[in-house]
């Protein structure tokens, strides 16, 4: 009998191990798990913060792009509007010259 209860001993503080074994790799697990959200976590608020700097870079960009192809577009206007200008004087003074010449 004394054989018996040394196997049953024996084997409930092998149990007792295993399951102590587990309960530590399990919190283990649970550790590095959560280490490993918090990375994740870690990078997406990077990569996030990462995308609104160059968004806001690139709007800025963007907007300075479009007041200079605004004031590009507006000399080009003053331009052909001195250009017409300058032509139609120039008609009426072959106008008046011709007109003189009559």
């Amino acid at each position: 009998m004394r054989l018996s209860e040394d196997n049953e001993s024996a084997l409930t503080k092998l149990r007792q191990n295993l399951e102590r074994e587990q309960t530590e790799k399990e919190e283990q697990i649970q550790g590095e798990m959560q280490e490993a959200r918090e990375q994740a976590e870690q990078q997406l608020t990077q990569t996030k913060n990462f995308y609104e700097m160059e968004k806001s870079q690139l709007e800025a960009r963007i907007a300075e792009e479009r007041e200079r192809a605004a004031r590009k577009v507006q000399n080009m206007q003053e331009d052909i509007d001195a250009k017409i200008l300058e032509a139609c004087r120039e008609k009426d003074l072959e106008l008046e010259y011709l007109q003189d010449q009559l």
